[in-house]
């Protein structure tokens, strides 16, 4: 299927959307339209609810639902034309309704090829995306979305610091860094081209070489910018987490280079370039407030479709040939058509006629509203398997990319092992090198989560070893949530491991070591049973901890001599996948220097914070 575009453009504080999407609407169309339809589109005629057609092939679907109730307003514009290339679709729709104290403007546009679902290549952004953004300050968030690449000296380089960082964007990032002033003119050219097929989608930067080493000075070695790269910063940016900057591609200037025809990029590099950029767009589910007003102004435009074609049918009905009455009718001859026209009867009318004509009314429009109902519901149906079908793609990205991370641990594991077995040999302790360890049968991981808690639960009958040391006080529903989906245990057996980094660590601060549980992971003059830095959290972030609710959710239970009123705050995470959408955390609060003992409050599907809210 071709890659369809879709852009969701946050518009400043006091521009009204509606308004501005049918002047949008009217100054992109004119040109398309012959002058005979262009008083109407002007008189804003075409804007009113109906389809309107401007000629064979072309019309323009308008929809609005407004509620007096929260004084919201919501208004839909689908243009379909016929070309020579085939069918081609773009829908527009403007949203306007109070929130938190002022009113909030959106514009989603989208558009698609409707006639042919297996050609090749992407819709290419409509001509009035980028006549929006030429003409209006618009933000994804703190990204700012233009129709060009915005040059950015060292002054304000915090601008796309702040838009890589922001956990609220759904575009994406791309910023480009000078290989060099003389060169700075033709490069960013090249970097417009190359950003062609993703206006509107993505914030694009083109970075001077003075703005890219502050930049750089800001960002961890995994996620800087050499000069003359471009890198790709999609949503969800983490920069405490090494592996995440894997997520974020960088084109290097050689592979630039290759795909430079002429004074041109060429066109697969572009393709490239919008189906990474375009697809992480596609595939995050709409925003809460977007999605319900999108449903509400799509269902009034089926209904208009749905009348409209109702209308037509009817109209072919009524003038279906029947016996012509009488050219004086009388009432009774009119009854003795519709009669005939309904019934197909031609003989005397009788009495009961009109009970029988009666009844195939009442079943005609008792079988026309079950079938709307049953279309309501397929088409609520589809919009959620689309939803589920977007979540599986990205958590099957996100497993790739966790499958891409394990194999790199496992080589590294490997050379590691490879170059200490060289050095026993070396040392002549050729046995030691090539000796396979005894395996520890009490650390034989659980069958399952739920074995796994049971086996750390105060007063439990199957206690293991580690409860000396490592307790669980939450809660066996969210534990029940996770067991569902470690059909293969990949969830236990990560857990499981964490259960014993933090056993070892406990003692370890027994035996002296005094530090937190991220320190001793890091700590390579410390030994024990450790995982990967990357897949502890120490703490969470001040868009967590700001929000009441969500810094709530965190506060867990623990037994009464860790805290009177048996509840703490649990930042300390580990984190056996940071990737799906369901994304499982284990949650604990570290209590060695009070009881002895580490104390897991939690074990279930990722907690709120922006990535999993509506908000």
């Amino acid at each position: 299927m071709p890659l369809p575009y879709r852009t969701i453009l946050r518009l400043p504080a006091g521009t009204d959307s509606i308004r501005l999407a049918e002047q949008e609407v009217e100054t992109w169309l004119a040109p398309k339209i012959g002058r005979k339809y262009r008083n109407d589109l002007e008189s804003g005629r075409f804007f009113g609810p109906g389809i309107h057609h401007f000629g064979e092939h072309q019309t323009l679907a308008a929809a609005r639902v407004d509620r007096s109730e929260d004084n919201s307003r919501r208004l839909l514009l689908r243009w379909t034309e016929l070309t020579s290339t085939g069918t081609w679709e773009v829908q527009l729709t403007a949203i306007d309704f109070p929130s938190g104290g002022h009113r909030s403007d959106t514009l989603v546009i989208e558009a698609r090829r409707a006639d042919d679902p297996d050609a090749p290549g992407e819709v290419d952004p409509p001509r009035i995306v980028r006549q929006l953004l030429e003409r209006e300050a618009v933000f994804d968030g703190q990204a700012r979305v233009t129709s060009e690449p915005l040059l950015v000296n060292a002054d304000d380089v915090d601008e796309v610091f702040d838009a890589i960082v922001d956990e609220g964007r759904s575009v994406s990032v791309i910023v480009a860094t000078s290989l060099g002033r003389e060169y700075d003119a033709s490069l960013r050219d090249r970097i417009r081209q190359l950003t062609a097929k993703v206006v509107g989608v993505a914030a694009v930067f083109f970075l001077t070489q003075e703005a890219a080493q502050a930049l750089n000075d800001q960002l961890p070695s995994s996620h800087q910018i050499e000069p003359g790269r471009v890198r790709t910063f999609l949503p969800a940016v983490d920069l405490d987490d090494p592996w995440d900057g894997r997520r974020h591609r960088v084109l290097s200037p050689a592979s630039f280079a290759r795909a430079i025809h002429g004074r041109g990029v060429s066109g697969a590099l572009q393709a490239a370039y919008a189906i990474q950029t375009r697809g992480a767009l596609l595939q995050r589910p709409l925003p809460a407030d977007v999605r319900r007003s999108v449903a509400m102004v799509t269902e009034a435009l089926a209904r208009l479709g749905r009348d409209e074609l109702i209308e037509q049918r009817a109209t072919a009905a009524l003038v279906a040939e029947v016996a012509p009455a009488p050219r004086r009718s009388s009432l009774l001859d009119r009854v003795r058509q519709v009669v005939a026209r309904w019934l197909r009867r031609d003989a005397e009318l009788k009495e009961t006629d009109l009970d029988e004509l009666d009844s195939y009314i009442a079943k005609q429009v008792a079988t026309a509203e079950t079938m709307l109902e049953e279309a309501a519901s397929l088409e609520d149906a589809l919009s959620q398997e689309r939803d589920a079908r977007s979540e599986l793609q990205g958590d099957r990205d996100g497993l790739e990319l966790e499958l891409a991370e394990a194999q790199d641990d496992a080589t590294d594991l490997r050379r590691k092992v490879e170059f200490l077995q060289s050095r026993l040999v070396a040392a002549g302790q050729y046995d030691d090198a090539y000796t396979t360890p005894d395996r520890d049968v009490a650390w034989t991981a659980p069958s399952s989560i739920s074995e796994l808690v049971e086996m750390l639960t105060a007063g439990s009958g199957e206690q293991h070893q580690a409860f000396a040391r490592v307790e669980f006080t939450g809660d066996l529903g969210a534990v029940e949530e996770v067991q569902k989906r470690d059909q293969v245990g990949r969830y236990t057996n990560a857990f499981w491991e964490y259960v014993q980094v933090l056993y070892d660590y406990v003692g370890q601060w027994q035996a002296g070591f005094r530090g937190s549980v991220h320190m001793y992971l890091t700590d390579d003059r410390v030994t024990g049973k450790k995982c990967s830095p990357t897949r502890h959290a120490p703490k969470e972030s001040e868009s967590v901890l700001s929000r009441d609710a969500w810094r709530n959710e965190r506060v867990l239970p623990v037994p009464t001599p860790v805290s009177p009123d048996g509840r703490v705050l649990m930042e300390a995470h580990f984190r056996p996948t940071h990737q799906d959408t369901f994304a499982p955390r284990m949650h604990y609060y570290d209590d060695t220097a009070g009881t002895g003992k580490i104390y897991i409050g939690y074990i279930g599907k990722h907690l709120t914070n922006l990535q999993t809210s509506d908000c």
